[in-house]
């Protein structure tokens, strides 16, 4: 008896590990179609779910593409620190990406650093790595550039953060 549930243990893991396999795979092929594969958007941005007629992309969400634009604004044209510009956006009342009353600086220079805002996202950027250490779960290790997929998005702050981006 205790062979018997072994043995559909050991099938069950393969199972498992064949369907990982090829949701894996699946996503893959999408993104390298130009589908947006990530559920949360960079801020700024609306996900459009995948249809008949045309794969999962983005939108410009225009009342938060407005203050991610003043973002760059401020730091690239205006010359703003980056703890400035997080002063500037907490001084009048502009909600945080997570909704928050306050801006964090990391908020700021993550967004001055995503590529999105110049029309190009990505897939495949990390991979999943055993921790060493016992008792931990897998963690996320980033891949080499090469192995990215770059899915075009649209573009919301076209001058200034290809100006930031090129540097």
């Amino acid at each position: 008896m205790r062979l018997l549930t072994q043995v559909q243990g050991v099938v069950a893991d393969y199972e498992r590990a064949k369907m990982a396999e090829r949701y894996r795979r699946g996503k893959l092929w999408r993104s390298r179609m130009g589908e947006v594969i990530s559920w949360k958007p960079p801020y700024g941005y609306r996900r459009i779910a995948r249809s008949g007629t045309a794969p999962a992309h983005l939108e410009v969400y225009e009342p938060e593409a407005t203050v991610v634009r003043r973002v760059f604004d401020d730091y690239v044209a205006g010359g703003y620190s980056i703890r400035e510009t997080t002063r500037r956006l907490n001084r009048d009342g502009i909600p945080s990406p997570m909704g928050k009353t306050a801006w964090g600086i990391s908020s700021v220079v993550r967004a001055l650093r995503n590529e999105a805002y110049v029309g190009r996202a990505y897939y495949n950027k990390t991979e999943p790595m055993p921790d060493p250490r016992p008792g931990r779960k897998a963690r996320q290790v980033r891949r080499s550039r090469e192995q990215w997929i770059a899915i075009t998005v649209p573009v919301s702050c076209p001058t200034t953060s290809s100006r930031l981006l090129s540097t």
